[in-house]
């Protein structure tokens, strides 16, 4: 008698398109071994075909190192002629580093689209920027008038104590003046 193994039972977890659906797919199963992701990728109007298997732990790598290769590339994309043109319009004051984490942050914001005609800064990026300067700018102003407001607040109570003290200077005046009447002394 043959024995046949049993075929691997495989639960599938999600599913989700790999960089997009015209590209390829990335399934998530949890087999006899654990879980397991599954990666397909086969661009449409193509010849091409990769197929490989990922642990979550090596799917997690991948990840960093993706990320990490990401950022170097965008940082690399930052050209001096838009670092130039970034300073002149919209951060006059900023350095070539402060520029570039601006331009980063803003990547994870809008996406691809701060690139525009001729390796500019897109007019939409260029007026993020601007607003994000302006809001700062208005949250710097409101906390310093916050600051006045609580001066003026603590002045309010600090004047009505000086009118507390006005008066008992002012009981104590003619108290003295009542005691130096009262023993006849005179102010000549």
């Amino acid at each position: 008698m043959v024995t046949v193994p049993t075929p691997e039972k495989r639960e599938e977890i999600t599913r989700v398109p790999f960089v997009h659906p015209e590209v390829g797919e990335m399934a998530a199963f949890l087999g006899t071994e654990g879980p397991i992701i599954d990666v397909q990728v086969k661009p449409e109007a193509s010849d091409m075909f990769c197929e490989f298997s990922l642990t979550p732990l090596e799917a997690r790598e991948l990840a960093e190192s993706l990320r990490a290769i990401a950022d170097e590339a965008q940082r690399a994309g930052w050209s001096r002629k838009m670092l130039a043109d970034v300073r002149k319009y919209y951060l006059p004051d900023a350095t070539d580093d402060e520029i570039r984490d601006r331009l980063d942050a803003l990547t994870e914001r809008l996406g691809e689209r701060l690139h525009g005609f001729r390796g500019q800064l897109s007019s939409q990026a260029g007026r993020q920027l601007l607003a994000e300067d302006a809001a700062a700018a208005a949250g710097q102003a409101s906390g310093a008038l916050g600051e006045v407001v609580e001066q003026l607040a603590r002045l309010g109570e600090v004047s009505g104590r000086l009118v507390e003290a006005q008066a008992a200077f002012t009981d104590l005046e003619r108290l003295h003046r009542a005691s130096i009447d009262k023993a006849g002394i005179r102010n000549t």
